[in-house]
């Protein structure tokens, strides 16, 4: 049996960002509870030496998406995406779009990455 390397990776990360997805959601619903500025929760550290939320959210999109263009043998530039506008709609919109470019990845790339468990 043959196990591509999409199958034991993007599923993982495509997880990953939906429990970010889902997190991001409660702590939106903890802001509204409160009276929080989803905006001062966006710019929180948890330590001073740490990024902000909006930091460790790009870093998140940006491994998943990386490893997803590895994978797929293509080239890409190290440009940023801009910050996200809403802690909700960033990682979901993201998490679409990397499973959507993933789908259209060409069957010969994908054949290349298989190899035998």
């Amino acid at each position: 049996m043959t196990t591509s390397l999409y199958d034991i990776t993007v599923p993982v990360l495509l997880r990953g960002l939906g429990n970010l997805e889902a997190v991001l959601g409660k702590g939106e619903a903890f802001a509204s509870e409160q009276g929080i500025a989803p905006s001062a929760l966006l710019e929180a550290r948890l330590a001073p030496d740490m990024y902000p939320l909006v930091g460790q959210i790009q870093r998140a999109s940006d491994t998943a998406k990386f490893a997803a263009v590895r994978l797929g043998g293509s080239r890409t530039s190290r440009s940023r995406t801009p910050k996200p506008t809403s802690p909700i709609s960033s990682p979901a919109s993201r998490r679409r779009a990397l499973s959507l470019k993933l789908r259209r990845a060409p069957p010969s790339k994908a054949r290349k990455t298989q190899r035998s468990c």
